[in-house]
Formats: structure tokens, sequence, C-alpha cells
């Protein structure tokens, strides 16, 4: 009589556990993906190419707030010339990051401090997950205000 109570019990706790089991692994994926975020800005900051090689999906483009675009390419040959942010500190703040299967989405505020002042835009990123890496395939900046 008590191993059909305990049965029960126990598919009940599964049915109550898978969610959070689901959630928890969102959140490590989401972790993941800020962090790849952070090293995809210290990339630009120290002018690191085998870093920004490795972050950048092939197919990469980034859409600047004034309208330039740039592909994988551009992106690294400015890199590797120096080009790029130079004495900016790059960080992000209000990221929300939405996981969907091996793609993820990342929207918040980018904030470039330099000795001029900081500049904000809004940011808004796609990620793919490929051979167990996250990589950036786009982005796009705009404005934010103030």
């Amino acid at each position: 009589m008590l191993t059909t109570p305990l049965l029960l019990c126990g598919c009940a706790t599964d049915h109550v556990l898978a969610p959070a089991r689901e959630q928890s692994a969102e959140l490590a994926q989401s972790a993941e993906v800020l962090s790849r975020e952070r090293q995809w800005l210290d990339a630009y900051e120290r002018h690191d190419v085998r870093l920004m090689e490795d972050i950048l999906a092939p197919e990469f483009m980034i859409t600047y707030p004034w309208g330039r675009a740039m592909d994988r390419a551009a992106v690294l040959a400015q890199i590797r010339a120096g080009g790029g942010p130079s004495g900016v500190r790059l960080r992000t703040e209000g990221s929300r990051v939405v996981v969907s299967g091996d793609g993820a989405t990342v929207t918040g505020v980018l904030l470039m401090e330099s000795p001029r002042g900081t500049r904000r835009n809004r940011y808004y990123d796609h990620w793919s997950r490929r051979a167990g890496k996250w990589q950036v395939v786009a982005s796009t900046l705009s404005e934010a205000a103030r």
C-alpha cells in the first residue's frame, strides 16, 4: 500500500522539479552568453584579434547608430590595424538575455567611457551556439536616451 503513494509522490516531484531544472539550464546558458559578451568587449578594448576571431561568427554583421554596417572581415581588419575604440572602457547595463535553443538575444545599453565623456547606445545582439561555443551573429547599435 505504501508503494503507490510513494510512486505518485515521486511522479509529482518530477513534474515540479522539471521546470526548475529547465530554468536552471536557461540561467546557465544566459550566464555563458553574458560571459562571451564581456569577452567580446574585452577583445575590442585590448585589440585582441585572436579572441575576436573566436567570438565573431563567419556571417557576422554590425550596424552602428550612424548607419555604417561592417562585416566580420572589416571588423577584424580594423582591429588588426589598431582601429576601433582606443582608451575607451566598454561596459553594459540593463542586459537582458533570451535563450531559445541554440540561439540567444541580448539587449541592453552599451556605455563607451572615455576622457571626453560617456556615450550610450542601445544594443541588440544575436548569438548562436555552434559546436558548444557561443558566437555573435549580428549586432545593432542605436542612440540611447540619456
